[in-house]
């Protein structure tokens, strides 16, 4: 049962009244109350409206229906988010999109095959909706690998120690601004091993 102790009108826009109010199972003055106040206020009106098609489409069963409107809220909430992200990210000029994804010589020359057993089968994966990158190891590794990403000015930009016997690893990318990056592998003393991805290669201005 809601909380009838405050039947003013900013109060009413609360689900778990509105379905009581529309089973019936209110006290008549506060069901008159809301009655008059659905009669006065469009605005008001509406959110009854809305409140009944998500009772009606729950199968009328409350727990659920707040259930799918807290879901709703979750997902709104985070499309949000990476709309506000992605306008930050759009505030970038021409030429600072230019510089962000012209690739570096001395980093471009180290892409050649290298001598690190199995990195050749390492493979990144950028997902700009979620903001994740991927490590995919190709295989279980058996020793500890470093990780390290930098951008093209060499600059390093994280550093992360891959321990053993894991197969793929993620990090976050929100940080980082639009343009190509390079990461390296390297276990111990063998040559590294360098791969390039980009960060919201769409933006690419070439």
């Amino acid at each position: 049962m809601a909380n009838i102790e405050d039947n003013s009108y900013n109060n009413f826009y609360d689900s778990e009244l509105i379905v009581e109010f529309l089973q019936g199972l209110l006290p008549s003055d506060l069901h008159l109350k809301i009655q008059a106040q659905i009669k006065a206020s469009e605005v008001f009106r509406t959110y009854v409206e809305g409140v009944q098609i998500n009772f009606e489409k729950s199968g009328k069963d409350r727990e659920k229906m707040e259930a799918t409107i807290a879901e709703k809220k979750a997902r709104t909430l985070q499309q949000l988010k990476r709309e506000t992200t992605l306008g930050e990210k759009l505030s970038y000029t021409l030429a600072q999109l230019q510089a962000f994804f012209l690739p570096n010589p001395q980093l471009e020359l180290a892409l050649q095959p290298t001598r690190m057993t199995g990195a050749s089968a390492s493979k990144i994966a950028i997902d700009d909706a979620t903001e994740i990158l991927t490590l995919n190891l190709g295989k279980t590794t058996t020793e500890v690998i470093d990780f390290e990403l930098f951008n093209n000015k060499i600059q390093s930009i994280e550093k992360h120690k891959i321990p053993a016997n894991v197969k793929d690893f993620t990090l976050s990318i929100s940080s980082f601004h639009p343009g190509i990056y390079y990461a390296q592998l390297s276990v111990d003393d063998a040559t590294p091993y360098i791969v390039r991805f980009y960060v919201r290669e769409d933006l690419n201005p070439e």
